[in-house]
């Protein structure tokens, strides 16, 4: 089977994008394929690597996950594998009771296809718990709510308002905040049926085809199907809107009486109250989990835990790392300090006289801490919150590969000069690690790590970069809590945009779509 061929299964069409896809969908999905002894088909189970930077833990993350340890399919997947086999499933766990974890993933069929199915995601809850799985668009807005079905899971549905939309986000969180045990495990699958109102989007996908059959064939009315495609564009748009306040609203009327909000605080106020400590009422909680963006909520979410349990686990933990020294470090022993966290993982600490103490608070951030610090940063500094998903997730790349190539090389291996060998290699490499990152197979970390360094590659070439990006993630511990300092990046990030922009747009010369009409929401996955 060649890649990118269709194969049909129960009349869905599915679209295998690699040939570990496709091993894993043969030896999992297919009728030949591995069953039980009842005859059940045997899926496929992945589950989280949370080794790296590109953890579930933030919703900007694009995360990979490995097929179970003991099976004989040695791959790792996106999410978005689980509408393509739906024999498979993910499974996560909540490491503790105010753990969230998120999953990103695209509907992999074109515009003309997608909105002829109907797509289900269920969770199935570990006994005694009850977490909330919630769905967000590529715009941020919240698209879904799962609710208890009739087999004792909880299932939401991705919406058909449009052919347009195709990223989404899961979120999972623990509902009540509960004591969980780590060990324990949800599993998140897809289903899909026949969606029987795909009729309501029919408009839209015959303009499409018409514009691009006209467009192949370079006829003489492209014009007019181009300017009428675009014309039912901005209606399926502003039908668009109309369902997802119509989704809200029917989400707030559900609530039980209590948690109503009817408060004088506008959302944009609620949102700052978060950012600045205060704890929302369950009311408000409720308010704004329905109509916040998801990007303002969690970038909320991350400053009032920086301020509050982040600072003060921070305090705890390093006075018990210190318990040998008979000293006891107060918040005011650390008013003043910086931290800094390089791009290739290394912590510098400043702004404590006492130097013993000050190294000893370094190597304590360094070991313990330095990754959870740096999360929150990528989560808060601006410089980064306002980066297009893109290159956003090409300056984790670079952060990544960094931390690793510096581990494995025991010194520093300028990215800038890494290249394609004839052979497809990457070149540049010290002859150990060149062979590690080369050579590695059935590893996911060196396998991301392979992924990302072709990335950066790539991108250089395409965008003819002579510089990476690079960021430090600063912190100053004031008033008893951390405080993110934005350095911002080493390189002029809106040149660099600027620049890209204008290759992408001389790119597009000629291109058959463009000119096609964008919706006006800002695209943030």
């Amino acid at each position: 089977m060649s890649i990118n061929t269709p194969v049909l299964l129960r009349q869905k069409p599915i679209f295998l994008q690699t040939n570990a896809e496709i091993t894993a969908f043969l030896k999992r999905a297919c009728p030949n394929g591995l069953r039980t002894q009842s005859g059940e088909i045997k899926g496929t189970d992945l589950f989280e690597n949370n080794s790296g930077l590109n953890t579930n833990d933030s919703w900007r993350n694009h995360a990979v996950y490995e097929v179970e340890k003991g099976r004989d399919v040695n791959a790792y997947f996106d999410v978005s594998f689980l509408i393509k086999d739906e024999t498979s499933c993910l499974k996560g766990n909540l490491d503790s009771e105010s753990d969230v974890d998120f999953y990103q993933f695209s509907i992999p069929y074109n515009r003309t296809l997608q909105n002829y199915f109907d797509i289900a995601v269920s969770m199935e809850l570990p006994d005694g718990c009850d977490y909330d799985l919630t769905l967000y668009d590529q715009y941020g807005n919240q698209v879904g709510r799962a609710e208890w079905d009739e087999n004792g899971k909880k299932t939401l549905h991705i919406p058909n308002w449009d052919t347009k939309t195709n990223r989404y986000c899961l979120k999972v969180e623990n509902k009540n905040k509960e004591a969980v045990d780590p060990d324990d495990s949800y599993r998140i699958s897809f289903r899909m049926s026949e969606n029987k109102e795909s009729y309501k989007t029919d408009a839209v996908r015959d303009a499409y085809i018409k514009y691009h059959n006209d467009s192949s064939t370079q006829k003489e009315s492209v014009k007019e199907s181009l300017a009428e495609y675009n014309r039912v564009l901005k209606e399926m748009e502003k039908q668009y809107v109309r369902e997802l306040d119509a989704l809200h609203k029917k989400q707030y009327e559900s609530l039980p009486e209590e948690l109503k909000y009817t408060g004088d605080k506008s959302l944009s106020e609620l949102m700052q109250d978060m950012a600045d400590g205060r704890e929302l009422t369950k009311a408000e909680e409720a308010y704004v989990k329905i109509y916040a963006n998801l990007r303002d909520y969690e970038e909320a979410v991350r400053k009032n835990e920086l301020q509050k349990e982040v600072s003060a686990d921070f305090l705890s933990d390093l006075n018990k790392d210190l318990s040998d020294t008979d000293t006891e470090i107060t918040s005011d022993d650390l008013e003043g300090m910086k931290v800094s966290i390089a791009p290739d993982g290394g912590v510098s600490v400043s702004g404590i006289d006492d130097e013993n103490i000050r190294s000893r608070v370094e190597t304590f951030i360094s070991e313990r801490c330095a990754d959870r610090l740096y999360h929150y940063y990528t989560g808060i500094a601006e410089s980064l919150t306002d980066l297009p998903a893109d290159i956003y997730q090409f300056v984790v790349d670079v952060q990544e590969a960094e931390r690793f190539l510096s581990k494995a090389a025991g010194e520093e291996i300028s990215l800038e000069q890494l290249y394609f060998t004839a052979d497809g290699k990457i070149g540049g490499l010290p002859g150990n690690v060149a062979d590690l990152v080369n050579k590695t197979k059935n590893n996911t970390k060196i396998e991301t790590i392979r992924e990302s360094l072709h990335n950066i590659i790539s991108f250089k070439q395409s965008y003819g970069m002579e510089s990476i990006p690079r960021f430090s993630a600063s912190f100053t511990f004031k008033g008893g809590s951390f405080d993110v300092e934005d350095q911002g990046f080493d390189i002029d990030m809106a040149k660099m945009q600027e620049k890209m922009e204008s290759i992408f747009a001389s790119s597009q010369i000629g291109d058959k779509y463009n000119g096609v009409y964008s919706y006006q929401f800002p695209n943030i996955l």
